[in-house]
């Protein structure tokens, strides 16, 4: 088929030179869509993204003078955790963060949440 072994190694040195290419191109791919695909769940989830640190406006506190302080359902008067923040949630509007008591982070809209000290 080939003629030369010069001309084999050619072809084998573009081949690998070739699949080096590939891996990289589709290990960058793989780690951009995974970004966008866990970014685009904390902001839907959580209200923001892992990058809203570093483009945060630095005049807003996000600091609750409720932070610390104990959630209760309204109507009902189940605990829900401690409030940690509060923020603007894209669909849920005005938002306490409230810690869950197995640790987990929770949204919820404040006109549903009852703040107690105790």
């Amino acid at each position: 088929m080939f003629n030369s072994s010069e001309s084999e190694q050619e072809v084998e040195k573009s081949l690998f030179r070739q699949r080096i290419k590939t891996i990289i191109i589709g290990s960058l791919l793989a780690v951009v869509l995974g970004l966008v695909i866990v970014n685009t769940f904390t902001y839907f989830q959580y209200g923001g993204t892992m990058f809203d640190r570093f483009f945060e406006k630095k005049s807003e506190d996000k600091t609750s003078p409720d932070a610390g302080r104990f959630a209760y359902a309204k109507g009902t008067g189940d605990y829900l955790g401690i409030i940690r923040s509060e923020g603007r949630h894209p669909s849920r509007g005005w938002v306490y963060y409230i810690e869950q008591p197995g640790g987990q982070l929770m949204a919820t809209a404040k006109e549903k949440v009852e703040v107690r000290d105790k």
